[in-house]
């Protein structure tokens, strides 16, 4: 689902601006997580100070929009908040022939062939003043401001077709120590997955390898038989999480916003996330063969990738990415005859400082080498099951 939270409102006129600073700070806050729950994916932030269907534009292609916005009553309470439901707005004209109001300017987008959100929320803020000039929120307003963005919160953690459910999952998983050192949270991580059968991978390797591609690729094999569910790091951007889920599998970014590397205590705070049912829980870390590898995430099996066009001298350069892992899997096998890679000498390097590795030669493009990989995790899931029973 696509959400538009929307601020309305002119800051040239007092506390009609509350929307556009309330939208502000939220956008930068959820901006700035290190990961964003489910709630906050796909929502989307706006400030505008346009009304009617100057906001066909603006509305356009999403499927649910929660409106902030002032009210002006004739015996306001200034800062009191209320959550309407934009349904009951449906049969209110506006003030004159000229206006076209939220609910008509919907009805008119659809007349069009515009895509229109389906659910409409307002929150409206009540204000003393909106058509005076003068810039700046009435210290009424400013205190009243957590509790509209708290409001916020709440409405984009509810379903908005069931009253009172919430879309974020129970919180099945909690890690009693966030604070705690990362081999400490990791173990615990470990620990608690594992007892609920759930098999963990880290793909660990450079920018570039086809992490992702890869992860779709063993998407299309393993959903129809089995749960998997992705958490994606990188340092911008929810690119790789949005085409995880795009084939129909949970999947959660964090963003580092710099730090080169995932933690544990990042996995850890998405644990009430993680359904507790899931068979396979991927963790796409970010493209980087050096921090990575001295961060342990709570994973059952590390996977380190090297694609063709990096070069077979790799695992002796970047030798503790290949140290601390349980499989080797070579990527982009259908470009060796167009490059210089020697796959036999760059399994022997690894092999010779890793005599564990499980190795795997790779072609998402040409759907080369998967299957067998697939047997891995699923032999591997298999052990860890017997294991717990």
């Amino acid at each position: 689902m696509k959400t538009l939270v929307l601020g309305l409102g002119n800051e040239l006129y007092g506390d009609d601006g509350v929307g556009l600073h309330v939208v502000r700070f939220l956008r930068d806050e959820i901006n700035s997580l290190a990961f964003r729950p489910s709630c906050y994916q796909n929502v989307f932030f706006e400030e505008c100070a346009l009304t009617g269907l100057a906001l066909l534009d603006v509305i356009e292609g999403y499927d649910r929009l929660i409106i902030v916005d002032t009210i002006k009553r004739s015996h306001p309470k200034a800062g009191k908040v209320y959550h309407i439901d934009g349904k009951k707005l449906r049969h209110i004209p506006g003030p004159s022939p000229h206006y076209v109001s939220i609910p008509q300017t919907i009805d008119i987008g659809r007349e069009a062939g515009l895509k229109m959100p389906e659910s409409v929320e307002i929150i409206a803020v009540e204000a003393k003043n909106i058509y005076d000039l003068g810039e700046g929120l009435t210290e009424e307003m400013q205190k009243s401001i957590p509790e509209i963005i708290e409001t916020i919160k709440k409405t984009l953690q509810k379903n908005p077709d069931e009253k009172g459910e919430s879309m974020e999952k129970k919180e099945v998983l909690v890690l009693k120590d966030l604070l705690g050192s990362n081999k400490k949270i990791a173990s615990e991580i470990r620990e608690q997955l594992q007892s609920k059968g759930i098999l963990t991978l880290n793909f660990l390797s450079s920018p570039g390898t086809g992490k992702t591609s890869l992860l779709e690729k063993i998407a299309d094999k393993l959903s129809s038989n089995y749960k998997m569910a992705v958490i994606e790091g990188d340092i911008e951007t929810e690119r790789d999480a949005e085409r995880i889920r795009a084939k129909g599998i949970p999947a959660w970014q964090i963003t580092t916003g710099g730090a080169c590397h995932l933690e544990a205590k990042m996995i850890g705070r998405l644990f009430p996330e993680i359904p507790p049912d899931l068979d396979f829980l991927f963790i796409e870390n970010i493209g980087n063969l050096v921090c990575p590898a001295s961060y342990d995430l709570g994973e059952s099996i590390r996977c380190v990738l090297l694609s063709i066009p990096e070069g077979d001298d790799k695992p002796k350069k970047y030798p503790k990415a290949f140290t601390t892992s349980d499989c080797l899997i070579i990527t982009k096998a259908d470009l060796v005859p167009a490059l210089p890679f020697r796959i036999e000498q760059a399994k022997k390097e690894a092999l010779e400082m890793n005599p564990r590795l499980k190795t795997f030669v790779t072609s998402s493009t040409q759907d080369s080498g998967i299957d067998e990989l697939m047997d891995y995790f699923i032999s591997s899931l298999k052990k860890l099951r017997q294991k717990n029973a």
